[in-house]
């Protein structure tokens, strides 16, 4: 049910994992994927000021070992998929998308994501 552009969220979601060496994709790196995807339509200069002030989370890293094939989500960021999957069928949508992605970041305010998404406005 995730558009192309919600799918490729998600994708670099993982690849920012991925290059921190992280065990999971957290909502920080989700919220890396939807701006990242969606600079054009925000302004890349407006995206990069918001990732400017991301920071990714303390969690456990695989240290030295080569990435997996599959990098699972955080129990937060599963909460996070679930919610703007709920979002998009509350609302009459078919798809979820990008935005409703950037929303349900917003629902659990203690993630260093919601905490920036709050402070950038």
């Amino acid at each position: 049910r995730f558009t192309p552009e919600a799918r490729s969220a998600l994708f670099v979601a993982r690849r920012a994992a991925e290059a921190e060496g992280r065990a999971e994709i957290w909502p920080e790196h989700l919220l890396t994927g939807v701006l990242t995807v969606a600079a054009a339509s925000i302004g890349p200069e407006k995206a990069a000021a918001v990732l400017a002030q991301l920071e990714t989370p303390r969690a456990p890293t695989r240290g030295s070992a080569p990435a997996p094939e599959f990098i699972p989500f955080s129990t937060a960021t599963r909460q996070c998929l679930v919610a703007a999957t709920e979002r998009a069928t509350q609302r009459g949508h078919r798809w979820v998308r990008s935005e409703h992605i950037l929303a349900a970041l917003l629902v659990d305010d203690a993630t260093e994501a919601a905490k920036v998404l709050v402070t950038a406005g």
